[in-house]
């Protein structure tokens, strides 16, 4: 990986106490933190929206948690900007962390870069197979001190194209309490549920006639829950398929739905996809299933090998659908003990370590390079 700094993450070596030249502050005393939010209608702590899961799971779940580990953060959204770089509330930080976001961001980045500061940007996928607005998050990374992953995969990609770029593998967390585990049902129809954007629905859709065949063994009732506005074709040939035993609905993102339909399902599948396994994606959906109790079946083998010894890994998902029925005492342990390892793992108090070290890293070598 280069000068990938991944080997920080694993280090709890304390560092030496220097002076900040620039503030006249021990280097070891609290870390401020100021991370920049999206405006509320495109996801941010107060919308409970699609867009607005990285942002929680990346950010606002684990800003408390920094802040008992001694952290002075502080969340800025982007409308609020103008006026803290005014009164100059704004660049009283150590670190600037900028997310992924579907705004501009670059004209503050620059703004920061120009006055001397540490800026580290947070990247969820690979950036740099996109144009328009999410390749400005490329851009950001590419100028920042340090970047921010949720994967060792994407880590790889990234230092790739970014020689001698600090790079951290921080996980995503989860949110709220387990919920308590509860493998496939024996009987009646087994339930389904497949979330995200409609165009990842494709793989799901080459899935459908042997999804259809094991149907006939037991009836199955598939739930997606998907942006319906408007419905793409692929949407539009999957609820119109007409199969006997295998029941499909199509249902709009919402989160108080979204919680319904995890809680109603028996199984979160996970087809394969491209362009998520391609870029090297946080396995967000797996960990999410089994926080809520729920077995996923995921057919990303390659790209979610430390997932294989729970048994939810499967070259189709019909396989593990078939497993999960055929080995029902099976699939519950593995359940079981996929919960515990991602407790044990994804939870945001455990990740903010990670985060304050990655953070604490980044600022101490920023200052060492002149910064």
């Amino acid at each position: 990986m280069g000068r990938a700094e991944t080997d920080a993450l694993r280090s709890a070596e304390p560092m030496p106490r220097r002076t900040d030249t620039m503030t006249a502050r021990p280097i070891d005393a609290p870390l401020r933190i100021t991370g920049l939010l999206p405006r509320p209608n495109d996801g941010s702590l107060g919308t409970r929206s699609w867009k607005d899961a990285g942002i929680r799971i990346r950010c606002a779940s684990i800003a408390p948690h920094l802040g008992a580990l001694g952290a002075a953060v502080k969340l800025v959204e982007s409308q609020n900007l103008d006026r803290r770089i005014a009164d100059g509330s704004y660049f009283d930080a150590d670190v600037f962390m900028i997310y992924q976001t579907l705004e501009d961001h670059r004209p503050i980045v620059g703004s920061l870069l120009d006055a001397g500061k540490c800026v580290v940007v947070d990247v969820c996928d690979d950036l740099t197979r996109y144009k328009g607005v999410l390749n400005y998050n490329w851009e950001n990374a590419q100028r920042a001190f340090a970047i921010t992953v949720p994967t060792a995969s994407l880590a790889r990609r990234l230092a790739a194209r970014v020689e001698g770029k600090r790079i951290y593998i921080v996980p995503d967390a989860v949110e709220g309490e387990p919920a308590p585990v509860r493998p496939p049902r024996r009987e009646g129809p087994l339930r389904l549920f497949w979330y995200g954007w409609q165009h990842k629905l494709r793989t799901l859709s080459e899935r459908l006639p042997a999804l259809a065949e094991l149907a006939a063994r037991r009836p199955l009732e598939l739930t997606i829950m998907s942006n319906l506005r408007p419905v793409g074709p692929i949407l539009q040939s999957i609820v119109e398929s007409r199969y006997d035993r295998l029941s499909i609905a199509a249902v709009p993102w919402d989160l108080s739905a979204f919680n319904t339909a995890m809680e109603r399902s028996d199984i979160a599948v996970i087809p394969y996809n491209e362009s998520i396994s391609y870029s090297g994606r946080s396995p967000v959906r797996l960990i999410q299933a089994a926080w809520r109790g729920r077995l996923p079946v995921s057919e990303d083998v390659e790209g979610y090998p430390e997932f294989a010894r729970f048994g939810v890994l499967h070259r189709s998902i019909v396989d593990g659908i078939a497993w999960a029925v055929e080995n029902p005492d099976a699939a519950a342990g593995q359940l079981a003990a996929l919960q515990r390892h991602v407790a044990e793992t994804h939870r945001p108090e455990v990740l903010a370590r990670t985060w304050m070290h990655a953070l604490s890293h980044a600022y101490a070598g920023f200052r060492e390079q002149g910064g």
